[in-house]
C-alpha cells in the first residue's frame, strides 16, 4: 500500500506492516519538530498543548512531550479533546486562566 492517508500515526508504523511506504513524517516526529522549532524561535515559560484525546493527537503529543523533557521544561499544560467535539469552552477556560507563551495543536 503506497502512502495511505492516515500513516502518520504509529497505529501504522509498525516493522509487522511490511507492505505500507509511508509519505510523511510520523504525528509524533512532527510534534518533537514543533517542540523544537519553538524553543529555536522562542524562549518559553508556560505551553498549553492541545490534542486529540485519540491514537492519532496522542502520537503528535508523545513527540512534543519527548521533545519538551530534553529541554527539561515542566511547565506544560495538557488540553485533551474528543474527536468530533465541537464545544471548547473549558479548554479556552483552561488557556485563560494559565496563559501559556505557545499553544500546540495535535490533531
Amino acid at each position: 500500500l503506497l502512502f495511505p492517508a492516515v500513516t502518520e500515526s504509529g497505529v501504522f508504523r509498525n516493522a509487522q506492516l511490511k507492505n505500507i511506504v509511508n509519505l510523511t513524517v510520523s504525528y509524533y516526529d512532527q510534534g518533537r519538530a514543533l517542540i523544537y522549532h519553538v524553543f529555536k524561535d522562542y524562549k518559553p515559560k508556560k505551553i498549553a498543548l492541545f490534542y486529540q484525546n485519540d491514537d492519532f493527537g496522542k502520537d503528535g503529543l508523545a513527540g512534543a512531550k519527548a521533545a519538551l523533557k530534553e529541554y527539561n521544561f515542566t511547565q506544560i499544560i495538557e488540553l485533551p479533546y474528543e474527536r468530533n467535539q465541537v464545544d471548547f469552552s473549558s479548554q479556552a477556560k483552561k488557556i485563560k486562566e494559565e496563559r501559556p507563551d505557545v499553544i500546540g495543536f495535535f490533531s
